[in-house]
């Protein structure tokens, strides 16, 4: 258009209708607007273009037929087959303007007299020589050119990883693959900003991302077009391209491997469930049976000394001391039993709570061991106590009391015989409570587990009790805000340390189990 401008300015007396540059205008933006209008036009833009070509051609021999006499116009006929030969990125259409423009030269001198005396048709053939000559080595380079690009976008489109490109958040291309992950068209995609393809509730976590230069992989959710959203793993990287920093950007569908992961993780609860069910009704069969034989004991022994008893009553026989201490002894190893197994029931209720006061802890460890001393002389452990003076605290009294009795019997039953030793100091601000026996000692994989429910150190054939002494004990400690733990080798006994702050802090006030 702006070639017949100038020609109307320069050769203002030709013929050069205003209509029929008009019609060639109109094909070129015609075919511009259809083509960024339409994909299917946009994919045959190119032979859109070639056709106006051709089109303009056509009608500029239209023109010279008319302006034959003007040796301008044939200057410009050569100039304008050079220009259209020099848009050309394809040897078929170079070769199909090259004898287009040749058999059109042929057509025009056949009509038009005037032509065969001038120097058009040599001349237009010495400028197609030319364009062949010179720019077929080009075009050839330019096929090349689309051949590498059309088997990169095949191989861009063959990953199985959706691939984006963006530019600040816009994406400038993505593959096939993360157009179909999203339920999007390709052309959809190019231009509009990434922060779209992803759940509101991410975005500014993938938005940092993108502005970071890290290549590390990350968890986000994808927003499909139709609204539904899935898990996304997404890594990416800068990349300097023409000038501008570029961010290429993988993202795989996770979406199938969390719900394996999950329903993996949903077989392994329920298998542990399944075995922590069985494991305890393991241990409760096993907890009734020791129950009761517990129990058992003490109601035999005091079923024995009622049968003596009795008949030595009806006999007028009033010695009944001795009868007398051995029934108490065995009321007193019941109420202890039944009184642990209330403990753990209500712990297990978390209603087992304490109650504070001003407690000294030496006396708390002359009463108990006092209390105890029968129980220690019948089995021949003798104690000896170290203590450091008054000791005093905040605590609860009965619950201390319990703690101590608890490891003293604990000593009692695995070191029968052999001496035990109490400790009591302060260090560094905090009670110290210490019980040694020279027993049997427990080895180091069972320190730790001794503290649990029903658990011994032991089988249960060749010692007694219910297992709740130490896992009483600890909870007692811990509503405390103290610590209990245990240093043994085995054969070299065992020393069990109660650590406990001198005042109430921030600690619960009801066990919890």
């Amino acid at each position: 258009l702006t070639w017949w401008f100038v020609c109307e300015w320069l050769l203002p007396g030709s013929f050069n209708p205003l209509l029929s540059r008009l019609a060639v205008v109109l094909w070129f933006f015609a075919s511009f607007a259809l083509a960024s209008r339409w994909n299917a036009a946009r994919r045959q833009s190119e032979s859109l273009y070639y056709v106006g070509s051709l089109l303009l051609l056509s009608h500029y021999g239209y023109l010279l037929h008319h302006n034959a006499q003007d040796p301008n116009w044939i200057l410009g006929a050569y100039v304008l087959v050079f220009a259209l030969c020099a848009s050309v990125a394809s040897r078929r259409w170079l070769y199909a303007l090259a004898v287009y423009s040749f058999a059109g030269s042929c057509v025009l001198i056949a009509v038009n007299a005037q032509l065969r005396t001038t120097i058009f048709l040599p001349g237009l053939t010495t400028i197609l020589g030319l364009c062949m000559t010179v720019l077929l080595q080009r075009v050839r380079l330019l096929e090349s050119l689309s051949e590498n690009t059309a088997r990169f976008q095949s191989l861009f489109d063959a990953t199985f990883e959706g691939v984006a490109v963006h530019d600040q958040g816009i994406i400038v291309d993505v593959n096939g693959a993360l157009a179909q992950m999203f339920g999007y068209t390709r052309d959809e995609l190019i231009g509009r900003s990434a922060d779209e393809l992803s759940a509101p509730e991410v975005r500014e976590r993938v938005a940092a991302h993108m502005r970071s230069s890290s290549g590390s992989r990350y968890e986000a959710i994808g927003l499909r077009k139709d609204g539904s959203q899935f898990a996304l793993e997404i890594s990416g990287k800068p990349h300097h391209y023409a000038g501008r920093l570029l961010r290429v950007t993988a993202v795989r569908d996770i979406s199938d491997r969390q719900r394996a992961e999950q329903e993996h993780i949903t077989r392994v609860h329920e298998q542990a469930a399944r075995v922590s069910a069985q494991e305890a009704l393991r241990l409760r069969d096993e907890f009734i049976s020791i129950a009761s034989h517990e129990l058992r004991t003490p109601i035999t022994s005091l079923l024995l000394n009622l049968e003596v008893f009795v008949p030595r009553w009806r006999a007028g026989q009033r010695d009944f001391e001795t009868y007398a201490t051995r029934v108490r002894r065995s009321l007193r190893r019941m109420k202890r039993l039944v009184d642990e197994l209330f403990d753990a029931s209500r712990l297990d209720a978390g209603k087992l709570a304490l109650t504070e006061e001003p407690v000294d802890l030496a006396t708390v460890v002359h009463d108990v061991t006092e209390a105890m001393a029968e129980d220690l002389h019948r089995g021949g452990c003798g104690l000896t106590v170290h203590s450091g003076g008054d000791l005093h605290g905040v605590w609860d009294r009965l619950r201390l009391e319990q703690v101590l009795e608890n490891l003293l019997r604990n000593a009692l039953i695995y070191g029968a015989g052999k001496p035990i030793e109490v400790t009591v100091g302060d260090a560094g601000g905090r009670a110290l409570m210490t019980v040694r026996d020279h027993g049997m000692g427990i080895a180091r994989e069972h320190q730790e587990r001794i503290f649990l429910r029903y658990e011994r150190g032991v089988s249960v054939r060749n010692y007694g009790g219910l297992g709740l002494g130490l896992y009483i004990a600890r909870q007692i400690v811990e509503a405390h805000g103290g610590l209990i733990r245990v240093e043994s080798e085995p054969g070299e006994g065992a020393t069990f340390t109660v650590e406990l702050p001198m005042q109430p802090s921030e600690r619960p006030l009801v066990l919890q189990a």
